[in-house]
């Protein structure tokens, strides 16, 4: 064989050496991504969401609450001023730790270990002693799981096969069901929801609205039903609502249902009622808007049935001698019969510079100028009357009516138009100042029945000088002008933390429906304490 030969084979058996090694390479690699498909399969597999949570929760609970986003929303919540200025010194605390958080654990284990969506269900509204936590882990989580048997503190307690753990810090029992972990305090409930028969577990409709998607991006939503005997329960039966906190404001939503004994004492105003449309309230720290569907005389009759004291004078009794009084009294009634059905009050400010201090109060009601000013026209002192006396009068300049009292301005009533309205106020000076100017006629956002709004620090303010006054004057019982001023510098504080709050209820159909809406004075710095962990 020449040498060229030779080479040409040798270097042949060389490319198909190289080849086979090649060949080699390829099928490790194959095997490599084989075992990753295998590997991942089996984590997929032992990872899935094999078990639902219904199954776990049982019908007929107290409460129903969903809990969404429970570990970034409860930094959002500690971090809202708003709720620690609501709270005691010592609940805000407490509450403040709670949120923080004091677990041992890495915060990456608990994202893993706490899902998006969490439910608290119970029975006991007094103590929670009874409460089941369920919280759908993530994939990794669910791993994470399995390695409880090498965390001290620990201890396993099979409970007839149902394989429970306990944690002993914090006094919990828990259980793995498919990626659910669920966890409380009382084992015996523990057991119970994990052992419920398809007759006991809670309906799928109900499921669904628990499970349903925020629809404002509610943090808290739920559904509590009240026994008589629990706090509010005598009022009423059955509550369910959405909550959403952070540092700029505290909005709440709900629905309830009156219980029997106040459907029936609540008959009088809120029968026939449905959700009307509010004007604003005159301008003031405290304004109240309602609108009941009824005239103000109604309302007002309804108001004295319900608090079993009535609100406007009796008539006489038929022979008695008529008055200038009574005269006046029964026109007044009339009048209220032509007012409504909204009907607006505030209060404007608090006046220190009378015998006493005295509130500013305004009421405006819907009325029918021309009516109202005719009848307005009609309420005249006796002739004999003197100036000082308390008769109303009514000036055909102004085209107001007004009753001299014992005092300045401040507590001299004032009627007088007031655009669609009727104003009525304590004062004469804050009359002439609202009669002055067009009222606010652009409606409130949302319809309802009962409108509330308050500025806390005005108000707050208002009541500290007022009562720094009477202490100054030995008549706040209980206080010294020191201690007084002590304690009002902790209302204010709190008060400070918010701009204004404003409520909204509506009844229809035996049900009451709520927004509570909460904005934080971005001027006052946060005082919201410091969270553990």
């Amino acid at each position: 064989m020449s040498e060229a030969l030779r080479g040409y084979e040798a270097a042949g058996g060389t490319r198909r050496r190289r080849r086979r090694r090649s060949f080699r390479g390829f099928k490790g690699l194959g095997n490599f991504v084989l075992l990753c498909v295998v590997v991942a399969g089996a984590f997929l597999w032992i990872t899935r969401d094999s078990y639902s949570a219904r199954r776990m929760i049982p019908a007929g609970q107290a409460y129903n609450i969903a809990l969404a986003d429970l570990i970034n929303n409860s930094s959002s919540i500690a971090g809202s001023s708003i709720l620690w200025s609501l709270l005691p010194g010592e609940k805000a605390a407490e509450a403040s730790q709670a949120l923080g958080g004091n677990s041992d654990l890495p915060p990456w284990v608990m994202n893993n270990l706490i899902g998006r969506t969490c439910y608290l269900i119970g029975n006991d509204l007094t103590n929670q002693q009874d409460y089941l936590f369920i919280s759908k882990m993530s994939r990794v989580g669910r791993l994470l799981s399995w390695a409880d048997r090498f965390v001290p503190g620990i201890e396993h307690d099979r409970a007839g096969g149902l394989q429970l753990r306990h944690l002993a810090k914090g006094g919990l029992y828990y259980a793995i069901r498919g990626r659910n972990l669920i966890a409380s305090p009382s084992r015996e409930a523990l057991i119970h929801a994990l052992t419920l028969t398809e007759d006991a577990m809670l309906s799928p409709d109900a499921m669904a609205s628990l499970e349903a998607k925020p629809g404002g991006a509610e943090q808290v939503r739920g559904f509590v039903a009240l026994p008589p005997d629990a706090p509010g329960g005598n009022i009423v039966h059955t509550v369910s609502f959405a909550l959403r906190a952070s540092e700029g404001e505290v909005h709440a939503q709900w629905r309830g249902v009156l219980s029997e004994a106040w459907a029936a004492r609540m008959a009088p105003l809120l029968s026939g009622a449905s959700p009307q449309t509010l004007l604003p309230p005159p301008p003031g720290m405290l304004g109240i808007s309602a609108n009941f569907g009824k005239q103000a005389n109604d309302v007002a009759a309804a108001l004295g049935q319900i608090t079993g004291k009535p609100l406007l004078p009796e008539p006489p009794a038929e022979g008695a001698p008529v008055t200038a009084w009574t005269r006046n009294a029964s026109q007044l009634q009339g009048l209220l019969g032509l007012l409504g059905p909204g009907i607006r009050v505030s209060c404007h400010g608090v006046d220190l510079n009378e015998l006493v201090p005295v509130p500013e109060l305004v009421a405006a009601f819907d009325a029918e100028p021309a009516i109202v000013e005719g009848l307005l026209a009609q309420l005249q002192a006796p002739p004999d009357a003197k100036p000082w006396d308390s008769y109303p009068r009514y000036d055909a300049q102004t085209r107001q009516v007004r009753v001299p009292m014992f005092g300045g301005p401040s507590i001299e009533p004032t009627f007088g138009v007031y655009g669609n309205s009727l104003l009525a106020s304590s004062s004469a000076t804050v009359a002439a100042e609202l009669l002055g100017q067009a009222p606010n006629a652009q409606p409130l956002p949302a319809r309802g029945n009962l409108f509330i709004r308050i500025e806390p620090l005005p108000c707050v303010q208002a009541i500290a000088d007022a009562g720094q006054l009477l202490c100054e004057e030995n008549l706040l019982k209980g206080y010294t002008s020191e201690t007084f001023s002590e304690a009002s510098k902790q209302w204010l504080e709190r008060a400070g933390a918010i701009q204004e709050a404003t409520l909204n209820l509506a009844a229809e159909n035996g049900e009451i429906s709520g927004e509570l809406l909460i904005k934080s004075n971005a001027s006052i710095p946060p005082a919201a304490p410091a969270a553990a962990g």
